[in-house]
């Protein structure tokens, strides 16, 4: 409902909820986080058509949460989905700048999520613990917003009366600024091959899979262990373009690497009246080839 919320802050260790931490109260559009249940059946015959009984075979947490990329609510998604930042702070002479650069890391950090949905009765809060991001997709059409889906694995659900620290550490509540791909924000694109100039973006997505397992239990516990990846993390990408010139063609053709770089920078001022420092947000791939 209109009423949910859900706030986020990481875990020092693994499945276990920080306190004396702020949540960070995050924006999104739609969430499907589900505690699933795999229940074992007894294949006993005891002489009825009833089966004989029904036990508990394991349980763990998994589901998408999507909305709109805003300049400051990414930082959980994307530092959990790659695993290393690199934060730079002060930059252009103001203490309230910043400036983060994420990378892949053979190590992901987890999260601790919780959820208060507007159509369950007050007060009754859904918390999710051991969440990590297994899949992170951003992608646009137009005319529209830069939008993202997550999809997390976790450990455990608890259900609560009340989600606020027992500390009583104030929510956090970042800034609203939603990424507009038609405005003029947009101050770089380059694709592959070419220049800005000399294509036009339609649409675009770009997918970043850790290929996280969800089946890692072991004796004499129904939560799975901390979920590792079972393959090579994959970074795909597909963007419908118009050209004007055949240079894409030829890098498809020749099999060449390139680099795709995508730049967005918000309109508002970090401090208003400073310094002219504005959000920032810069996707960037390294390396790719174009497919069929």
């Amino acid at each position: 409902g209109v009423n949910s919320s859900i706030k986020l802050k990481k875990e020092t260790t693994y499945g276990t909820r920080p306190t004396a931490v702020a949540d960070i109260l995050h924006p999104f559009a739609s969430e499907g986080i589900e505690l699933v249940l795999n229940r074992l059946t007894s294949p006993e015959i005891t002489g009825g058509v009833a089966i004989a009984s029904v036990y508990d075979g394991g349980r763990f947490v998994r589901g998408p949460v999507s909305g709109v990329v805003n300049y400051t609510n990414m930082d959980h998604w994307v530092y959990g989905v790659l695993g290393a930042v690199t934060e730079t702070t002060p930059i252009g002479g103001e203490a309230l700048t910043s400036s983060k650069v994420y990378k892949p890391s053979a190590t992901q950090p987890s999260i601790h999520m919780e959820i208060s949905r507007g159509d369950i009765p007050t007060g009754k809060i859904f918390r999710y613990s051991g969440m990590k991001v297994s899949k992170l997709d951003i992608n646009f059409s137009l005319p529209g917003f830069l939008n993202y889906t997550a999809d997390l694995v976790g450990k455990n659900e608890e259900s609560v009366d009340a989600g606020d620290d027992p500390d009583g550490t104030a929510d956090l509540t970042p800034v609203s600024l939603p990424v507009v791909m038609t405005s003029a924000e947009i101050t770089a694109y380059d694709i592959g091959v070419g220049t800005a100039t000399a294509y036009c973006i339609k649409s675009g997505r770009i997918t970043i899979d850790r290929k996280l397992g969800t089946d890692d239990f072991c004796v004499g516990s129904a939560n799975p262990r901390e979920p590792i990846a079972t393959d090579f993390m994959e970074c795909t990408g597909e963007f419908v373009i118009e050209f004007e010139d055949r240079l894409a063609f030829n890098a498809f053709k020749a099999q060449s690497d390139q680099i795709a770089d995508l730049t967005c920078v918000s309109t508002t001022e970090i401090v208003a009246g400073g310094t002219a420092n504005f959000y920032t947000l810069r996707i960037r791939i390294n390396k790719f080839r174009y497919d069929s």
